[in-house]
């Protein structure tokens, strides 16, 4: 509802102008040019991790294209609260990621079957015992907001597995 309330208040230039300064004054090079850097100098691990950690950080700036989309992404992050992307890996497992492809927030939903058991420890004690048993994502490309009325995860879409998406939240939930 709140991504929903923000794009119809985007046509407003004030606050399109506001979100620009923002994202503006978070995403800027310093001297080397650089927009993102890691740091890993209080990290207890030898040199050898830490140049597998470095080379892991910048493919995964390569495979974002860090560089040319950084304020996009973090526009988008921003705004939504959150970020999706299908992992794309290569045929050859060795060969890693091969792409990360940006999906609408708005057009996925992650859901989690759970089965409840009802458990005795005793003549008077009962406690339901929850588990999850499934989670994946499903993917709609018509999304999940009909107008005023939102659709449940029972919406049909494409399946996808949990560990094929890459979600970021911003850590609020409210």
């Amino acid at each position: 509802e709140l991504i929903s309330r923000y794009r119809e208040m985007a046509m407003q230039p004030e606050i399109e102008s506001a979100v620009d300064d923002i994202v503006n004054e978070a995403i800027c090079q310093d001297d080397d040019g650089k927009i993102i850097q890691i740091v890993l100098d209080d990290l207890k691990v030898s040199d050898a991790i830490k140049n597998k950690i470095n080379d892991e950080f910048t493919e995964v700036l390569y495979l974002l294209d860090f560089d040319g989309k950084g304020h996009d992404i973090f526009r988008n992050w921003y705004v939504d609260g959150r970020l999706f992307y299908h992992i794309i890996l290569d045929e050859n497992p060795k060969r890693g990621i091969k792409e990360l492809r940006y999906i609408d927030p708005r057009k996925i939903r992650k859901v989690r079957e759970i089965a409840k058991k009802r458990v005795r420890g005793g003549e008077t004690n009962e406690a339901t015992l929850v588990r999850t048993q499934n989670e994946y994502y499903i993917y709609n490309d018509k999304g999940f907001n009909y107008g005023n009325k939102t659709v449940g995860p029972t919406t049909t879409g494409l399946r996808i597995a949990k560990d094929s998406i890459l979600h970021i939240t911003s850590g609020l939930t409210d």
